[in-house]
């Protein structure tokens, strides 16, 4: 089997671009990469499922010249520099993998909305019904973390306790973010707004028909 094929995990990514594109062994790419020699071969065995983002950076470094870059080593087939599709990385209830806050992109993720992106943009799936009729379970939203969110739009919420929502932004009051459900059935919530992590806006949804499993 092609060697290009083989690389469904992490660890088989990083012993590709090590053996078949940059044509280092071990040794020398640990140094390259400022980590030990165990790091590098722990990291090919997949026995250290998390990557640092600082050397992810500098292997995507050391490979864009080749056509490939972190993001490809992250999250596989789908990530392939040039390539603008957008990864699934969560969903409404645990949010996006937190490498993507590291790195700037998704980890692993092993679906994509195949659909214009930029940089930033990431996909999560809807989980719950607060959100019936227009978001539901099953569908994903398209979230954009560098668009201005503006009364009355949909957004995404990560709480500092990890919580993690999908509602309407209602606005800020007495230092208080005010979210609606679209649900009748749910309560109206004020959240202080230093518990807020992030409040990213919702820019589209999308179908199942338009989610695609990764390669």
């Amino acid at each position: 089997m092609d060697a290009l094929m083989q690389t469904s995990t992490i660890g088989q990514r990083f012993k590709f671009l090590r053996e078949n594109v940059l044509k280092m062994n071990m040794t020398r790419l640990a140094e390259e990469l400022g980590v030990t020699l165990g790091s590098v071969s722990k990291i090919e065995k997949d026995l250290q499922s998390d990557i640092s983002a600082k050397t992810a950076h500098r292997l995507g470094e050391l490979v864009e010249p080749f056509g490939y870059d972190a993001k490809w080593l992250i999250g596989g087939g789908i990530y392939k520099a040039g390539e603008k599709k957008i990864p699934i990385v969560g969903n409404t209830q645990a949010g996006p993998d937190k490498i993507w806050f590291d790195m700037g992109c998704a980890a692993q993720g092993d679906a994509y909305i195949d659909f214009p992106a930029n940089d930033a943009t990431y996909g999560l799936m809807v989980v719950g019904s607060s959100m019936d009729p227009y978001y539901r379970e099953g569908e994903a939203v398209i979230v954009d973390p560098k668009s201005e969110p503006m009364t009355g739009e949909v957004v995404v919420v990560r709480m500092h306790d990890d919580e993690v929502m999908l509602k309407v932004f209602t606005g800020i009051r007495d230092d208080k973010v005010v979210l609606d459900s679209l649900n009748s059935g749910y309560d109206r919530q004020l959240r202080p707004l230093q518990d807020v992590v992030f409040i990213h806006q919702v820019v589209a949804k999308v179908t199942s028909a338009k989610i695609v499993k990764a390669p």
